[in-house]
C-alpha cells in the first residue's frame, strides 16, 4: 500500500508518500518563512492562501519524486488539527477531494501524534523501525531560535556583533530548557517506568538536547529514539506513517466525520 500525507496545519505545505513498510518515498516541504517575516509571526489568513497557491505544485512534486502513480495509492492521510483552521481546511479538503475521486480511505491525522511516530522513520530511504508499544514520546516545539537571530533593536543579529556576555546568556537559556526537559523525563520514569522513549518535535533537531536525552537513556537502560533533523519540523512523512498506523489500527471513518478541528488534544 501507498500512502499519500498531506500537511498544512501551520506554514508550511508538504505532500509525502510513503510505502506499506514506511518507507519514504518522497517529501516534498513548501515553507511560507520569508512570507510572513515581516509580521513576526504567521498570519493566518496568509498562510491559508498561500497553502491555496503551493499545494498543487508540490502535490505534483511529491507524487513525480516518489516514482508511483496516482492510481497506485491506496491511503490518504492528510493532518485535521490542531493548527490553524484555515490552513488544515485546504490539506483536508484536498485530501477528501483525492479520496472521493479515487474511492480510497482517508485517515484525519492528529499532527501530534505525527510527531510522535516521527523518530521511527528514516529519511535515508529504509523502512520505518516497528513501533513496540508501550513507549512515552517526549514532543518538543518552540520558537525561542529568534532570540539567537535578532538584536534588542530588532536587526538582524551578525555573528560578529554576539559578545562573549550573550553568547554566554543563550547558552544558559538552552541548559535551563534542556534541564527542565529532562527533570520531567525523571519524573515520569520514577513514576510510571519508561520501557523506551521516542523524541520528537522541531527542538529535537537541538544537538544539547538530543545529546542530553540519549546520555539519560543510557545511564537508565532505556532506549531513545532520535528523529532525523529532516523530520523534525513540520512535513508530510510523518502524517502519511502516523495515518497508516491508525488505519491498521482501526481502519477508516467515513469522509464526513472527518473534521478540521483547531484544538485536538492526544488521545482524545
Amino acid at each position: 500500500m501507498y500512502v499519500l500525507g498531506i500537511e498544512t496545519s501551520c506554514d508550511e505545505t508538504s505532500v509525502a508518500v510513503l510505502d506499506g513498510e514506511g518507507r519514504v518515498l518522497s517529501n516534498v516541504v513548501s515553507s511560507q518563512v520569508q512570507l510572513h517575516a515581516e509580521y513576526g509571526g504567521v498570519v493566518p489568513e496568509l498562510a491559508a492562501r498561500a497553502h491555496l497557491e503551493n499545494l498543487p505544485t508540490v502535490f505534483e512534486s511529491a507524487i513525480e519524486r516518489a516514482g508511483v502513480a496516482l492510481s497506485d495509492v491506496g491511503l490518504v492521510a492528510p493532518t485535521a488539527g490542531p493548527g490553524l483552521i484555515g490552513a488544515l481546511l485546504v490539506g483536508l479538503s484536498a485530501g477528501k477531494a483525492v479520496a472521493f475521486a479515487r474511492g480510497l480511505p482517508l485517515v484525519g491525522v492528529n499532527h501530534l501524534e505525527g510527531h510522535l511516530f516521527s523518530a521511527h522513520l528514516s529519511g535515508g530511504g529504509g523502512p520505518a523501525q516497528p513501533v513496540e508499544y508501550p513507549f512515552h514520546g517526549l514532543v518538543v516545539s518552540g520558537g525561542h531560535r529568534e532570540l539567537e537571530r535578532r538584536g534588542v533593536d530588532g536587526s538582524p543579529l551578525e555573528e560578529e556583533r554576539i559578545g562573549r556576555d550573550l553568547t554566554d546568556l543563550f547558552a544558559s537559556f538552552q541548559t535551563a530548557i534542556v534541564a527542565a526537559l529532562l527533570e520531567r523525563v525523571r519524573a515520569v520514569h520514577d513514576r510510571e517506568g519508561i520501557r523506551r522513549l521516542a523524541l520528537s518535535g522541531g527542538v529535537a533537531a537541538n544537538s544539547q538536547l538530543r545529546a542530553t536525552v540519549s546520555r539519560w537513556g543510557e545511564e537508565n537502560g532505556v532506549p531513545v529514539l532520535l528523529p532525523e533533523r529532516t523530520l523534525t519540523t513540520d512535513n508530510a512523512a510523518m502524517i502519511a506513517w502516523a495515518g497508516l498506523l491508525r488505519f491498521r489500527r482501526e481502519g477508516a471513518p467515513s469522509l464526513d466525520s472527518v473534521v478540521a478541528r483547531s484544538r485536538w488534544p492526544l488521545g482524545s
